[in-house]
Protein backbone atom coordinates (compact mmCIF):
# COMPACT_ATOMS: atom_id res chain seq x y z
CA UNK A 1 0.00 0.00 0.00
CA UNK A 2 1.12 3.64 -0.43
CA UNK A 3 2.89 4.91 2.65
CA UNK A 4 4.68 8.02 4.02
CA UNK A 5 8.31 7.80 5.16
CA UNK A 6 9.49 10.14 7.90
CA UNK A 7 12.25 12.56 6.75
CA UNK A 8 13.86 14.86 9.25
CA UNK A 9 13.22 18.57 8.56
CA UNK A 10 15.88 20.00 10.94
CA UNK A 11 19.56 18.96 11.09
CA UNK A 12 20.11 19.26 14.80
CA UNK A 13 23.70 17.95 14.63
CA UNK A 14 24.76 20.80 12.36
CA UNK A 15 23.86 23.30 15.08
CA UNK A 16 26.70 21.95 17.19
CA UNK A 17 29.30 23.38 14.76
CA UNK A 18 27.88 26.89 14.74
CA UNK A 19 29.68 29.61 16.78
CA UNK A 20 28.30 30.77 20.05
CA UNK A 21 25.97 33.65 19.58
CA UNK A 22 24.75 32.43 16.16
CA UNK A 23 20.97 32.60 16.33
CA UNK A 24 20.70 29.33 14.30
CA UNK A 25 22.57 27.51 17.03
CA UNK A 26 19.48 27.61 19.20
CA UNK A 27 16.99 24.75 19.08
CA UNK A 28 13.58 26.26 18.61
CA UNK A 29 10.28 24.91 19.81
CA UNK A 30 8.86 25.33 16.31
CA UNK A 31 11.53 22.95 15.03
CA UNK A 32 10.46 20.33 17.58
CA UNK A 33 6.81 20.80 16.56
CA UNK A 34 7.70 20.34 12.89
CA UNK A 35 9.64 17.13 13.59
CA UNK A 36 6.91 15.68 15.80
CA UNK A 37 4.22 16.57 13.25
CA UNK A 38 6.22 14.76 10.55
CA UNK A 39 6.67 11.71 12.81
CA UNK A 40 2.94 11.56 13.65
CA UNK A 41 2.04 11.81 9.97
CA UNK A 42 4.41 8.97 9.10
CA UNK A 43 3.15 6.74 11.94
CA UNK A 44 -0.49 7.36 11.01
CA UNK A 45 0.29 6.16 7.48
CA UNK A 46 1.57 2.80 8.76
CA UNK A 47 -0.50 -0.35 9.39
CA UNK A 48 -0.84 -1.89 12.80
CA UNK A 49 0.79 -5.25 13.46
CA UNK A 50 -2.46 -6.55 14.95
CA UNK A 51 -5.56 -6.67 12.70
CA UNK A 52 -4.34 -4.12 10.15
CA UNK A 53 -6.89 -2.46 7.87
CA UNK A 54 -5.17 -2.19 4.46
CA UNK A 55 -6.31 0.19 1.73
CA UNK A 56 -5.28 0.56 -1.87
CA UNK A 57 -3.60 -2.47 -3.47
CA UNK A 58 -1.34 -4.18 -0.93
CA UNK A 59 1.16 -6.71 -2.28
CA UNK A 60 3.04 -9.64 -0.76
CA UNK A 61 5.48 -12.36 -1.87
CA UNK A 62 3.72 -15.16 -3.80
CA UNK A 63 4.02 -18.54 -2.12
CA UNK A 64 4.98 -21.61 -4.13
CA UNK A 65 2.20 -23.94 -5.30
CA UNK A 66 0.63 -26.17 -2.63
CA UNK A 67 2.18 -24.19 0.24
CA UNK A 68 0.45 -25.11 3.48
CA UNK A 69 1.60 -22.56 6.09
CA UNK A 70 0.37 -19.34 7.67
CA UNK A 71 1.99 -17.36 4.83
CA UNK A 72 -0.28 -14.81 3.14
CA UNK A 73 -1.85 -16.12 -0.08
CA UNK A 74 -1.69 -13.64 -2.95
CA UNK A 75 -4.12 -13.61 -5.85
CA UNK A 76 -1.37 -15.12 -8.00
CA UNK A 77 -1.08 -18.05 -5.59
CA UNK A 78 -4.88 -18.54 -5.57
CA UNK A 79 -5.01 -18.61 -9.38
CA UNK A 80 -2.29 -21.28 -9.40
CA UNK A 81 -4.26 -23.44 -6.97
CA UNK A 82 -7.47 -22.96 -8.98
CA UNK A 83 -5.65 -24.10 -12.10
CA UNK A 84 -5.01 -27.43 -10.38
CA UNK A 85 -8.77 -28.08 -10.27
CA UNK A 86 -8.69 -29.07 -13.95
CA UNK A 87 -10.07 -32.57 -14.48
CA UNK A 88 -11.79 -32.67 -11.10
CA UNK A 89 -15.22 -31.80 -12.47
CA UNK A 90 -15.06 -28.28 -11.00
CA UNK A 91 -14.83 -24.94 -12.77
CA UNK A 92 -14.14 -21.56 -11.12
CA UNK A 93 -15.61 -18.48 -12.73
CA UNK A 94 -15.64 -15.00 -11.14
CA UNK A 95 -14.77 -16.55 -7.80
CA UNK A 96 -17.65 -19.05 -7.93
CA UNK A 97 -16.94 -22.78 -7.94
CA UNK A 98 -19.31 -24.67 -10.25
CA UNK A 99 -19.74 -28.35 -11.08
CA UNK A 100 -18.93 -29.20 -14.70
CA UNK A 101 -21.75 -30.58 -16.83
CA UNK A 102 -21.72 -34.34 -17.37
CA UNK A 103 -23.08 -36.53 -20.13
CA UNK A 104 -26.15 -37.26 -18.01
CA UNK A 105 -29.34 -35.58 -19.19
CA UNK A 106 -31.00 -33.60 -16.42
CA UNK A 107 -34.41 -34.95 -15.46
CA UNK A 108 -36.29 -37.48 -13.38
CA UNK A 109 -35.59 -41.18 -13.74
CA UNK A 110 -37.81 -44.09 -12.75
CA UNK A 111 -41.62 -44.32 -12.68
CA UNK A 112 -44.41 -46.80 -12.09
CA UNK A 113 -43.45 -48.56 -15.33
CA UNK A 114 -39.68 -47.91 -15.47
CA UNK A 115 -36.66 -48.43 -13.26
CA UNK A 116 -33.55 -46.19 -13.50
CA UNK A 117 -30.27 -47.67 -14.74
CA UNK A 118 -27.40 -45.69 -13.16
CA UNK A 119 -23.63 -45.81 -13.80
CA UNK A 120 -21.39 -44.45 -11.00
CA UNK A 121 -17.62 -43.86 -11.24
CA UNK A 122 -15.01 -44.46 -8.53
CA UNK A 123 -15.55 -40.96 -7.14
CA UNK A 124 -19.26 -41.54 -6.68
CA UNK A 125 -20.32 -39.37 -9.64
CA UNK A 126 -23.19 -40.44 -11.88
CA UNK A 127 -21.79 -40.73 -15.41
CA UNK A 128 -24.80 -42.29 -17.16
CA UNK A 129 -28.50 -42.60 -16.45
CA UNK A 130 -31.38 -44.12 -18.38
CA UNK A 131 -34.73 -45.80 -17.87
CA UNK A 132 -35.48 -49.49 -18.31
CA UNK A 133 -39.09 -50.48 -18.89
CA UNK A 134 -40.48 -52.90 -16.33
CA UNK A 135 -41.72 -56.07 -17.98
CA UNK A 136 -45.15 -56.58 -16.44
CA UNK A 137 -46.04 -59.40 -18.81
CA UNK A 138 -46.70 -62.78 -17.18
CA UNK A 139 -44.05 -65.45 -17.54
CA UNK A 140 -46.36 -68.36 -16.67
CA UNK A 141 -49.83 -69.28 -17.94
CA UNK A 142 -52.17 -72.08 -16.84
CA UNK A 143 -55.18 -73.38 -18.78
CA UNK A 144 -57.47 -76.36 -18.24
CA UNK A 145 -60.33 -78.08 -20.07
CA UNK A 146 -62.44 -80.50 -18.05
CA UNK A 147 -63.78 -82.54 -20.94
CA UNK A 148 -62.95 -83.50 -24.51
CA UNK A 149 -64.03 -80.23 -26.13
CA UNK A 150 -61.72 -78.05 -28.17
CA UNK A 151 -60.58 -74.70 -26.79
CA UNK A 152 -58.40 -71.71 -27.74
CA UNK A 153 -56.76 -69.05 -25.63
CA UNK A 154 -54.95 -65.87 -26.73
CA UNK A 155 -51.79 -65.24 -24.70
CA UNK A 156 -49.03 -62.61 -24.91
CA UNK A 157 -45.53 -64.03 -25.18
CA UNK A 158 -42.32 -62.03 -25.00
CA UNK A 159 -39.28 -62.96 -27.09
CA UNK A 160 -37.41 -65.99 -25.79
CA UNK A 161 -37.87 -69.69 -25.11
CA UNK A 162 -41.17 -70.93 -23.67
CA UNK A 163 -41.85 -74.41 -22.36
CA UNK A 164 -45.23 -76.05 -22.98
CA UNK A 165 -46.25 -78.69 -20.43
CA UNK A 166 -49.38 -80.75 -21.12
CA UNK A 167 -51.06 -83.24 -18.75
CA UNK A 168 -53.93 -85.28 -20.22
CA UNK A 169 -56.10 -87.89 -18.50
CA UNK A 170 -58.71 -90.32 -19.86
CA UNK A 171 -60.60 -93.48 -18.86
CA UNK A 172 -62.12 -96.49 -20.66
CA UNK A 173 -65.14 -98.49 -19.55
CA UNK A 174 -65.21 -102.04 -20.89
CA UNK A 175 -68.82 -103.19 -21.32
CA UNK A 176 -67.90 -106.37 -23.17
CA UNK A 177 -64.83 -108.08 -21.78
CA UNK A 178 -62.51 -109.05 -24.54
CA UNK A 179 -58.94 -108.60 -25.58
CA UNK A 180 -58.14 -105.22 -27.13
CA UNK A 181 -55.69 -102.31 -27.32
CA UNK A 182 -56.58 -98.63 -27.74
CA UNK A 183 -54.81 -95.26 -27.73
CA UNK A 184 -56.24 -91.88 -26.76
CA UNK A 185 -54.31 -88.98 -28.33
CA UNK A 186 -54.71 -85.25 -27.63
CA UNK A 187 -52.67 -82.34 -28.99
CA UNK A 188 -51.91 -78.78 -27.91
CA UNK A 189 -50.43 -76.27 -30.39
CA UNK A 190 -48.72 -72.93 -29.68
CA UNK A 191 -46.51 -70.81 -31.97
CA UNK A 192 -46.31 -73.63 -34.52
CA UNK A 193 -45.17 -76.14 -31.90
CA UNK A 194 -47.43 -79.13 -31.14
CA UNK A 195 -47.24 -81.09 -27.92
CA UNK A 196 -48.86 -84.52 -28.13
CA UNK A 197 -50.06 -86.79 -25.33
CA UNK A 198 -50.88 -90.43 -25.90
CA UNK A 199 -52.61 -92.76 -23.41
CA UNK A 200 -52.52 -96.49 -24.13
CA UNK A 201 -55.22 -98.88 -22.92
CA UNK A 202 -54.85 -102.68 -23.07
CA UNK A 203 -57.28 -105.49 -22.09
CA UNK A 204 -56.36 -109.14 -22.11
CA UNK A 205 -59.93 -110.32 -21.74
CA UNK A 206 -61.88 -111.92 -18.89
CA UNK A 207 -65.30 -112.53 -17.52
CA UNK A 208 -67.73 -110.01 -16.16
CA UNK A 209 -68.71 -106.51 -17.16
CA UNK A 210 -67.93 -103.00 -16.01
CA UNK A 211 -64.15 -103.13 -16.15
CA UNK A 212 -62.76 -99.57 -16.00
CA UNK A 213 -59.25 -98.37 -16.84
CA UNK A 214 -57.74 -94.90 -16.43
CA UNK A 215 -54.55 -93.36 -17.81
CA UNK A 216 -52.49 -90.17 -17.77
CA UNK A 217 -49.73 -88.84 -20.02
CA UNK A 218 -47.45 -85.81 -19.87
CA UNK A 219 -46.05 -84.04 -22.93
CA UNK A 220 -43.31 -81.35 -22.90
CA UNK A 221 -41.87 -79.21 -25.69
CA UNK A 222 -40.08 -75.87 -26.09
CA UNK A 223 -41.06 -73.17 -28.56
CA UNK A 224 -38.96 -70.12 -29.42
CA UNK A 225 -40.63 -66.72 -29.82
CA UNK A 226 -38.58 -64.36 -31.99
CA UNK A 227 -40.83 -61.33 -31.69
CA UNK A 228 -43.15 -60.55 -28.80
CA UNK A 229 -46.84 -60.64 -29.56
CA UNK A 230 -50.19 -62.34 -28.99
CA UNK A 231 -50.34 -66.03 -29.87
CA UNK A 232 -53.22 -68.51 -29.94
CA UNK A 233 -53.01 -71.61 -27.79
CA UNK A 234 -55.12 -74.38 -29.38
CA UNK A 235 -56.34 -77.39 -27.40
CA UNK A 236 -57.67 -80.12 -29.66
CA UNK A 237 -60.22 -82.78 -28.80
CA UNK A 238 -58.84 -86.24 -28.15
CA UNK A 239 -59.01 -89.02 -30.75
CA UNK A 240 -59.11 -92.77 -30.21
CA UNK A 241 -57.57 -95.52 -32.28
CA UNK A 242 -58.34 -99.16 -31.39
CA UNK A 243 -58.54 -102.72 -32.67
CA UNK A 244 -60.81 -104.56 -32.53
CA UNK A 245 -64.02 -102.70 -31.83
CA UNK A 246 -66.50 -103.64 -29.17
CA UNK A 247 -65.15 -101.95 -26.08
CA UNK A 248 -66.68 -99.12 -24.19
CA UNK A 249 -65.96 -95.45 -25.08
CA UNK A 250 -62.83 -93.66 -23.91
CA UNK A 251 -63.72 -90.46 -22.09
CA UNK A 252 -61.36 -87.55 -21.57
CA UNK A 253 -61.06 -86.60 -17.93
CA UNK A 254 -59.56 -83.27 -18.83
CA UNK A 255 -56.34 -81.63 -19.92
CA UNK A 256 -54.10 -79.06 -18.22
CA UNK A 257 -51.65 -76.83 -20.09
CA UNK A 258 -48.85 -74.79 -18.50
CA UNK A 259 -46.80 -72.32 -20.56
CA UNK A 260 -43.75 -70.85 -18.84
CA UNK A 261 -40.82 -68.77 -19.98
CA UNK A 262 -37.47 -70.49 -19.45
CA UNK A 263 -35.05 -68.03 -21.08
Amino acid sequence: MAHTTYTKATNFTSKDGLPVGDTNKKVKGSEFDTEFDLIVTAIDAKSDLVSPDFTGTPTAPTATADTNTTQIATTAYVQTEIGELGGTGLTVSSGVINLDDTAVTAGSYGSATEVPAITVDAQGRITAASNTTIDNNPTTYHYAVADNSTATRDIYLTAGDWQIIVISAASEYDVDPQQFTATFDRDVTLNGTTVSTSIDFQRSGGSGHGYTQTGTDIGVATTTVSTAGTFTLSIAAGTTTSTPSGFGPIDSKGIKVTVEKIS
